[in-house]
């Protein structure tokens, strides 16, 4: 009996032998010891050291973006960081080993490809997987994002420019432009909505909520879309209004309180259901305007011009550039971000307004951030920004 079981025993162990099984290689685990630097910015090279990569190349991947690969060996790589990455886990992959290592991407302004070569002046983003940017000169087209690409849209209404687009949070949206145009999104499609209420071309739209919206233009034309009753949600056109310059932005803190500004340096305060002219600190065109806070908000315009709302008046401040500033977005009261004409960006670190290099000397329009590190910009000759 004892000699049948040492006979079975050898029986097994040949039969091993002759299929290959022990004779196949055992690879080393892989495992990453540095990366250097620790941190980097899109277009940054990076140095990973560590074991068992294998001499043959696979990928490096930082968030969810694959990078583009320098040199490999079995104990480093090298690699440089591509758009789209973010910080979390950056992982080298073969077809049987991976490991992963944490990363950090330092935010930056990088150049994002773009479908035309036309002006874009406004852009609006519902999430990070869906976003509009339209045209001021040209067709008037559309284009939208899809979480990778932005591409051109074929809309089934005809418009005239937009000067801006602005997004409620349950997915409603609206956009103003040349004569008069007032578009609506549905949540599915672009329409036209209440287009001959006024022929004075609309620069700027803002909304409070789905049913108190404000939009200006030129002529210091104010319209006002609200529940004016049970029946009536509606654009209506405002009269007996304190100004006739253009108007290039509008904002409101309260269904109560607001304000508009534009040419030579005009602010007008909304405030017990009607406007009045305010004492500007500034006779520069002012194009764009936000507020981080109730009592804090900031306004840019022609010649490099800064103003600040401090809770009581607005006031200006010394600004670093002289440049025209056309978009302004406030992500709180420490941080914001303005663009302008040759590509100028400032940045905003609660303290005062920054330089801040950018990738591209082509005039900047129109500012969009979803997050405090994901940013877009778009101008002139079709440029399209990303900050991540």
């Amino acid at each position: 009996m004892a000699w049948k079981k040492v006979n079975f025993f050898y029986i097994i162990i040949f039969y091993l032998l002759s299929t290959g099984i022990f004779s196949q290689e055992i690879k080393p685990a892989m495992e990453i010891k540095k990366i250097n630097p620790s941190k980097g910015k899109v277009g940054d090279s990076i140095v990973i050291t560590g074991s068992g990569f294998g001499n043959e190349q696979g990928t490096v991947i930082i968030g969810d973006t694959e990078t583009t690969i320098i040199s490999w060996t079995n104990n480093q790589i090298i690699a440089i960081i591509s758009l789209g990455s973010s910080s979390g886990k950056l992982k080298v992959i073969t077809p049987d080993r991976n490991a992963w290592y944490t990363f950090t991407v330092i935010p930056s302004w990088n150049i994002y490809p773009s479908p035309t070569d036309t002006f874009l002046k406004a852009i609006a983003l519902l999430s990070p997987k869906d976003g509009w940017i339209m045209e001021k000169t040209g067709e008037g087209r559309f284009f939208h994002f899809n979480g990778k690409l932005w591409e051109g849209f074929d809309k089934d209404i005809n418009s005239n420019w937009i000067g801006d687009i602005c997004f409620l949070p349950s997915g409603e949206g609206w956009a103003v432009g040349g004569s008069g145009t007032i578009l609506h999104f549905n949540k599915k499609k672009w329409e036209l909505s209440a287009d001959a209420l006024t022929g004075d071309d609309l620069n700027d739209v803002f909304f409070l909520s789905p049913r108190d919206g404000w939009a200006v233009g030129s002529a210091g034309s104010i319209i006002h879309y609200y529940d004016w009753t049970v029946h009536d949600i509606s654009w209506r056109k405002e009269n007996a209004l304190p100004v006739f310059d253009t108007l290039n932005s509008v904002h409101f803190i309260s269904p109560d309180r607001g304000w508009a500004m534009g040419q030579n340096g005009t602010i007008i305060e909304y405030h017990k259901k009607r406007w009045i002219a305010l004492t500007s600190p500034t006779s520069s065109v002012l194009n764009s305007m936000d507020f981080a806070s109730e009592n804090n908000g900031w306004a840019c315009g022609a010649g490099g011009t800064i103003i600040h709302f401090n809770g009581r008046a607005w006031v200006s401040y010394i600004s670093p550039v002289t440049e025209n500033l056309n978009a302004i977005c406030m992500i709180s009261d420490d941080n914001g971000w303005i663009a302008g004409e040759k590509g100028t960006i400032l940045h905003y670190n609660g303290n005062s307004w920054e330089i801040e290099t950018g990738p591209t000397i082509i005039n900047l329009h129109d500012l969009y951030f979803l997050a405090p590190d994901t940013g877009w910009a778009v101008g002139e000759q079709g440029v399209i920004l990303y900050y991540h």
